[in-house]
């Protein structure tokens, strides 16, 4: 059995494509619609296909842009996959992923591997990201608005580069929003839970039901690393590879690769670049461990998603 957990915020028309694409018997959807947007328009697209479950709007999550939302959001819906006594894999995704494997080679990798997590992990400090990701650990991010990329990231009063110019002009911002409030958490250390070691990787996944399990019962024992995450900036890009790489330390040949290719060799791109028609050859020609491919935008190249699935019914 496959949980597919996908996370939406616009286009319905082509989250029934990337449905429609994966539907199977053994295949379950759990939809979470974005609570900044109007759920109905999803709903109503998708009323005639089964095994399709809405997140309810009581669990609902505000999805701005490198924010904790987001994490709540996969939170909530795991936690609706387990009380619905679901098994097999839970796989993350966007609404604009999209399948590079066809599903009888995705049932066939997910049983020949039962077990593994394939979640990237690597440690912080990390040359993968700018200033080895401490910023990330060490540093508060408040919103100032839901716009995308209306942030600021802010050291506390005991790190240097608080005392700097670029600190007083954030400040000054939060002023401006009327986020004064928020200034006074900067007076306290921003510290990570010295019980797991942070650790960073891919913001999607694909997990077995009982690593689900054990993620939200160390949720449930440990609900200061939810709290602690609030003012991280980027949080499900550190959240839940913390808690399995934490989970799995003794095992760690259950851990594996993300299952989802990004084009990150692509420069100039403020979050993961777009994939079109150009990049078809180099997209089917990735290797065997990646299932799903992002991010796609529909209404601007559709061409793409029809190439692909014509691909997908001439493959295993």
């Amino acid at each position: 059995m496959i949980n597919y957990i996908i996370l939406v915020h616009k286009n319905p028309l082509q989250l029934i494509r990337l449905i429609n694409i994966l539907s199977d018997h053994e295949v379950n959807f759990y939809i979470h619609v974005d609570k900044l947007v109007d759920s109905r328009p999803f709903i109503e697209a998708t009323t005639d296909i089964k095994n399709i479950h809405f997140i309810s709007n009581d669990k609902r999550e505000e999805g701005i842009w490198c924010g904790i939302g987001l994490v709540k959001a996969t939170i909530n819906t795991l936690n609706q996959i387990v009380k619905d006594g679901r098994k097999g894999y839970c796989i993350l995704l966007s609404g604009q992923d999209y399948p590079i494997k066809s599903n009888d080679y995705i049932k066939k990798y997910l049983s020949e591997n039962y077990g593994r997590n394939f979640i990237e992990t690597f440690n912080i400090p990390t040359d993968n990201w700018f200033y080895k990701g401490m910023d990330r650990i060490n540093n508060y991010k408040f919103n100032l608005s839901i716009k995308r990329g209306h942030f600021v990231i802010i050291p506390t009063i005991f790190q240097l580069e608080f005392y700097s110019l670029k600190t007083f002009k954030s400040i000054i911002k939060l002023i401006m929003v009327n986020k004064f409030i928020l200034i006074f958490n900067l007076l306290k250390k921003r510290k990570h839970p010295n019980y797991v070691y942070p650790k960073g990787g891919s913001a999607w996944w694909g997990l077995s039901i009982e690593t689900v399990k054990n993620v939200i019962f160390f949720l449930e024992k440990n609900p200061e690393f939810l709290t602690y995450h609030k003012f991280t900036h980027i949080p499900d890009e550190i959240f839940f590879q913390t808690i399995v790489s934490h989970l799995n330390e003794k095992t760690p040949e259950l851990m594996g690769n993300s299952l989802t290719f990004v084009d990150w060799e692509r420069e100039n791109s403020i979050g993961a670049p777009n994939l079109s028609i150009e990049h078809f050859n180099k997209i089917i020609n990735q290797p065997e461990k990646f299932l799903f491919a992002r991010k796609f935008e529909y209404e601007n190249d559709s061409e793409i998603l029809l190439k692909l699935d014509s691909h997908l019914k001439k493959t295993y």
